[in-house]
């Protein structure tokens, strides 16, 4: 059975290493997503 890799990656805003999966996609950075995690960001639009 095969098992997909998980590529972590640290917050810029909570410090905590997560799976890509929890980062938005951003074509414009060198791997492909934002430096902040999807519940950090939606914390920051809320303000």
């Amino acid at each position: 059975m095969s098992r997909k890799s998980t590529v972590m990656k640290r917050c810029q805003k909570c410090g905590q290493e997560k799976s890509l999966s929890d980062f938005h996609r951003n074509r414009t950075k060198s791997d492909g997503h934002n430096g902040i995690c999807s519940s950090c960001q939606a914390e920051v639009n809320r303000k």
